[in-house]
Parts: structure tokens; C-alpha cells; sequence
């Protein structure tokens, strides 16, 4: 089920306050072309969706450019926020379109988790749990 949203400018418990606070991400993600295609309404799954996809790509940039990690620093604060003091539903829309496209691939994932605040390291370790560290001493 899509979550259609009439006038995101009032509805900030489903974390589309973003598309205001996050000028810069929604200007690359072309948020007023989103609009324009779905008939001036933000579809919240369609367009987390593709804020993963640009989360992923700013986590390989940011190894070469510090504006970059700067954003994708600032992406994953307010996804953090949003989702810390949000209701059910801002939760689900986070951990549904957010969290668990960052899974598959899994490599993407484990370069993103240890950048992820608490709310989202807990939801993200129920979705699919951290690897268990390396025990290096072998049994006797």
C-alpha cells in the first residue's frame, strides 16, 4: 500500500519534513519533479526509496568528498530524528522504504551501519541483525 499524503507541508509525522530540511538531498533527488509525476502529491515509500538509493551513492562518494559526507552526515540525523520521535507510521515508512533497501545489496548495509544513530541501529538489528563478531580463539 502507498502512502499518499495530500499536503506534506502539514503532515511532518510522516518525515517528509525532509523534503524542506534537506534542501540540498531533494534538489539532486529532483523532489519537484516527483511531484510534477504524481500529480503534486509526495508518495513518502516511493520517494524514501529514492533517498536510499542516493544514500548509497553519497556513501561511495564520501570517501573522496567531504561535502558529500557532510550530506549523507545530515541524511542519516534527520532519518534518526524523524524516526526517534515519530509515530507508528513515520516508524514504518522509515523502516520499510529506508532500512530495508539498504539491505539488499548487503554490502552497502555494512558500510552504513556503524553510521546510523541508536533508533535506527535497533530497527535495522531487528530487520536483519549485526554480524556477530570474529572470535578469533578457536575451541580447545
Amino acid at each position: 500500500m502507498i502512502l499518499r499524503v495530500k499536503n506534506p507541508q502539514v503532515d511532518s509525522r510522516t518525515g517528509l519534513r525532509a523534503t524542506r530540511t534537506l534542501r540540498p538531498a531533494t534538489e539532486l533527488l529532483r523532489y519537484d519533479e516527483h511531484l510534477k509525476d504524481n500529480f503534486n502529491e509526495t508518495l513518502p515509500h516511493l520517494f524514501l526509496g529514492d533517498l536510499t538509493r542516493f544514500v548509497v551513492a553519497l556513501l561511495d562518494q564520501a570517501a573522496t568528498s567531504s561535502e558529500s559526507a557532510k550530506l549523507l552526515e545530515e541524511i542519516l540525523e534527520f532519518l534518526e530524528r524523524a524516526f526517534a520521535s515519530g509515530d507508528g507510521e513515520c516508524q514504518e515508512l522509515i523502516a520499510v522504504s529506508f532500512l530495508e533497501n539498504l539491505s539488499y545489496p548487503p554490502e552497502p548495509l555494512e558500510r552504513i551501519r556503524p553510521m546510523l544513530g541508536p533508533s535506527l541501529t535497533r530497527q535495522m538489528d531487528l530487520i536483519i541483525p549485526s554480524p556477530a563478531p570474529n572470535d578469533d580463539q578457536s575451541p580447545t
